[in-house]
């Protein structure tokens, strides 16, 4: 974006001469300062320099409505390239059947959404000493998404009194049929 510190407009022109670019885009050719600012004035727009030289480029626009359209087009290119952060599922190591296919239930539609899922299962306490059977339970619990998504090696982290086993679930490519 242009920043208005930066700008040369109007009476801050200090050349004699300029390339005029009208307030259609037709280039005028070399006129001088005074012409071009009476034109600038005369519908009721700005005199802005767009580029420094032996003969500096100035354009007749109205300054303020392009940098407004700058701005706008700016917010729109920023809202289009929104990144979605992965959506997580922790679970614990006893959590009851109807719980985990409530959970799963929501893990099965963000998939399907093509989003990503962190999985995690969190042992706190005396569960912390069963790794190796939560290991295998988690795989179990992951291997329930294997028909919508793809998961990498899960991860085992140790954290102030819990340990969390966890993998993020990607949705797989859909094949052309």
């Amino acid at each position: 974006m242009i920043s208005k510190s930066n700008t040369i407009m109007n009476e801050q022109i200090k050349a004699r001469k300029v390339c005029l670019i009208d307030e259609n885009g037709h280039n005028e050719g070399e006129v001088d300062t005074k012409y071009a600012l009476d034109k600038a004035r005369e519908n009721e727009m700005d005199l802005w320099q767009v580029n420094d030289g032996a003969v500096p480029t100035c354009k007749i626009v109205n300054y303020g409505k392009y940098i407004y359209e700058q701005e706008k087009r700016k917010k729109k290119n920023q809202s289009s390239h929104k990144q979605s952060s992965p959506k997580g599922m922790r679970t614990g190591y006893s959590t009851a059947d109807h719980d985990l296919q409530f959970k799963h239930k929501s893990v099965f539609r963000f998939l399907e959404q093509g989003k990503k899922v962190n999985y995690s299962l969190v042992l706190e306490g005396r569960e912390r000493d069963k790794v190796g059977p939560a290991l295998k339970k988690f795989n179990e619990r992951v291997d329930e998404f294997s028909i919508i998504a793809e998961w990498g090696k899960p991860s085992v982290s140790h954290s102030r009194g819990k340990t969390t086993i966890s993998s993020t679930l990607r949705p797989k490519a859909k094949e052309d049929k």
